[in-house]
């Protein structure tokens, strides 16, 4: 039996609502060290949420404001991705074709809609680096709050963009009015504003409520707003918005370390179901129509798609074994 590794969050308020957990090995894995074709697709129409504050425009490049994860949560050398950078708050996914899908707590009286950006592919590249100048194309602007909900069942945020999103393809979203238990899920997004990373390996735990179910995602703060995708389907089953604690300090305290659970102590990682959202039927529907008119852009997502009919190596991690001590 797996058991589950928490790590506290507290250093900002965009995080604080959102803090989330490890369990047993860390299947966190970069995007661009995943084999699966399809999911590393679809990772493409995942955005990271950030502050206007912090970049630079220079003509037709921004500039990103990076700081190390390390310092940033104050992490032991050992922890995984120490030495990675880390940017933004929250992670967001297309489903329009200027529509973004995040969590409803990301926003708030500091990070409202005129102080968000969006910035799609944050992520490791083939050399091992961050790019830290980007083309002022792969950013985006907050233009208008459709509908919030911050707190409770249906956590969420739908997002309309300044302008149309090219060359990306808006996720599909799953009809399944109650996720069953058991279900293989995995999650995209920025942990801890890390660069963009997949996580896989997880079930459902429960579903009850069909306005959200629980699972044993590898999600942190950051992960907030992300994506949770069906393995069978590759379609979006929820939006995840809420977990255990994140980190404390090691015997030391110098710096932090993971936190370990004994089985059954942690309490999961919570996710809105996309099917109780209220407007729900009018995007599918506004997804349908879009597919329609662009004909490339349904072929490009018909030809993702399509790979969930052929044979695909399981992607799951490498066993990372982290340095951490129990807590009763």
């Amino acid at each position: 039996m797996k058991f589950l590794i928490c790590f506290i969050l507290n250093i900002s308020i965009s995080f604080s609502q959102s803090v989330q957990t490890v369990y047993g090995e860390d299947s966190r894995l970069d995007i661009v060290n995943s084999n699966d074709p399809l999911f590393k697709e679809l990772a493409r129409s995942v955005a990271l949420v950030i502050s206007n504050k912090s970049y630079q425009k220079k003509n037709n490049i921004i500039d990103l404001n990076f700081e190390s994860f390390k310092s940033k949560f104050k992490v032991c050398e050992q922890e995984r991705f120490s030495r990675q950078t880390s940017f933004g708050y929250c992670t967001s996914f297309l489903v329009g074709k200027d529509l973004l899908l995040t969590a409803g707590h990301c926003f708030d009286l500091k990070n409202t809609c005129r102080s968000t950006s969006f910035l799609f592919d944050y992520k490791i590249n083939k050399d091992g680096i961050v790019d830290k100048e980007v083309n002022k194309d792969k950013i985006y602007h907050c233009k208008k709050i459709i509908s919030i909900e911050n707190s409770g069942d249906l956590d969420h945020a739908l997002i309309k963009l300044d302008r149309v999103v090219k060359d990306r393809v808006p996720l599909l979203l799953s009809d399944m009015k109650q996720v069953e238990k058991g279900e293989q899920v995995l999650v995209i997004g920025h942990p801890s504003g890390l660069p963009l990373k997949i996580a896989d390996g997880a079930q459902v735990r429960t579903s009850k409520n069909q306005k959200y179910f629980k699972s044993n995602l590898d999600t942190f703060g950051g992960n907030s707003g992300s994506p949770v995708f069906n393995l069978k389907t590759a379609k979006v089953e929820g939006i995840l918005v809420r977990g255990d604690i994140d980190f404390i300090f090691a015997p030391w305290k110098t710096c932090k370390v993971s936190k370990v659970c004994r089985p059954g102590k942690c309490i999961g990682e919570d996710s809105t179901s996309v099917s109780a959202l209220s407007f729900f039927d009018n995007l599918v529907e506004e997804q349908k129509q879009y597919y329609k008119e662009n004909e490339n852009i349904y072929k490009k997502a018909k030809r993702i798609y399509s790979l969930r009919n052929k044979e695909r190596d399981y992607y799951r991690s490498k066993k990372y074994y982290l340095k951490s001590y129990w807590i009763d």
